[in-house]
Order: structure tokens, then C-alpha cells, then sequence
């Protein structure tokens, strides 16, 4: 029996996840991907499943690459109110780029254990290392005693209140500084909630 080789699946990711922010991921279809990386169509299906498990796995990469590094800054970061900020503007920022929406999109509409996968394993990660910071934060007295697991959540809501559902559903992406804006109003709020001294 043939090993299934890493390379080979990492080259149906990327060769994916560049025909998904072409076409989008309603309109590619498995023969556009084969067509971009040689072979047959399975060649695919012996890595993945179906074309949701393939859109799971594209979704996870780029979960990964582009928001991992800002949740582990902040969860070892020292000063709460300035890791808040910025916390909350690079979040806001990589969650707005087109290719990640267009792939949210797609998650939505297959809510079965592919979306699990990638939540429990991307998104949700991600929030505990929030919600263990400020369970750190807590123990010392600098922020309340609280479910700290909620209190993510809460600024979770917080950062997509304003432009998420807007953008997700079409409209256009503003500048960077008013994604900051909203980026910075959804950390006044949470602090506010948590009756945090503002600066």
C-alpha cells in the first residue's frame, strides 16, 4: 500500500486554496485543482474525503499561518490594556481579509464535522489562549474574577459586532483605519463591561 506523501497533500492545499480565491469556492470544482497540480481527481480524494474535507483543510492552513501568531503574542503578553489594542486590531484585520471571509462563507454553509474540525482546532484554540491570559490576569488582580472563558467571548462579540456580518454578507472592506477604529471602540467596550479603568 502507496504512503500517502505530506508534500503531496500540501500541494493540493495550496493549488485549493489559489483556485478558491480565483474562482471562489462555490464555482472551483475538484477538475480546476487537478488541473493546476497534474494527475487525477484521485490523486485528491486519496488525501481528502470530499471537497468540504479539502475547503476544512485550507481554511485550518490559513487559520494557522495568518492568525496563530497573533493569539500567542497575546496570551504571553504583560500589559493588558495595550495587548488588548493590539491585539484586537491585528485579530480584526487578518478575520476581514477576503480570502479568509470567502472561506467563512463556505464553512457556514457545511456546518457538519469538517466546520467542527477546523473550529476546534483553529478558532477555538485561539480564544482559550485569550481566555487563559486573562485568567492570568485575573489571579493577579488586574482583571476581574470572572469566567474568563465567557469574557473572550464577550470580546470575541465585541470585534465582529460592527463590520463582520456586513462584510460576510458583501459589503466591501474599509481602510485599515477605520478597521482600527472599530477594532479600538470594541476594546473600550469590553473594558467598560468589565469596569476596567480607560485610559
Amino acid at each position: 500500500m502507496r504512503t500517502k506523501s505530506p508534500v503531496k497533500r500540501q500541494s493540493i492545499i495550496d493549488a485549493a486554496a489559489a483556485a478558491f480565491e480565483e474562482f471562489g469556492v462555490a464555482e472551483t470544482s475538484i477538475s480546476q485543482i487537478v488541473q493546476r497540480i497534474g494527475g487525477s481527481k484521485a490523486t485528491i480524494y486519496s488525501h481528502f474525503a470530499s471537497k468540504e474535507e479539502l475547503v476544512g483543510a485550507v481554511m485550518l492552513r490559513m487559520w494557522v499561518e495568518q492568525m496563530t501568531q497573533v493569539f500567542l503574542a497575546f496570551e504571553a503578553a504583560d500589559d493588558l490594556q495595550p495587548a488588548l489594542a493590539r491585539f484586537a486590531r491585528a485579530y480584526l484585520n487578518i478575520l476581514l481579509q477576503p480570502a479568509i471571509m470567502t472561506l467563512t462563507r463556505s464553512a457556514m454553509l457545511h456546518g457538519d464535522s469538517t466546520g467542527r474540525d477546523v473550529y476546534e482546532k483553529g478558532p477555538k484554540r485561539g480564544w482559550d489562549l485569550v481566555a487563559s491570559r486573562l485568567q492570568h490576569w485575573s489571579e493577579k488582580n488586574i482583571f476581574p474574577a470572572v469566567d474568563t472563558q465567557v469574557a473572550a467571548l464577550h470580546l470575541k462579540g465585541l470585534l465582529q459586532a460592527e463590520l463582520f456580518d456586513k462584510v460576510l454578507f458583501g459589503f466591501p472592506v474599509p481602510d485599515r483605519q477605520e478597521v482600527d477604529a472599530v477594532a479600538d471602540r470594541a476594546v473600550q467596550a469590553f473594558l467598560g463591561h468589565y469596569a476596567l479603568r480607560l485610559p
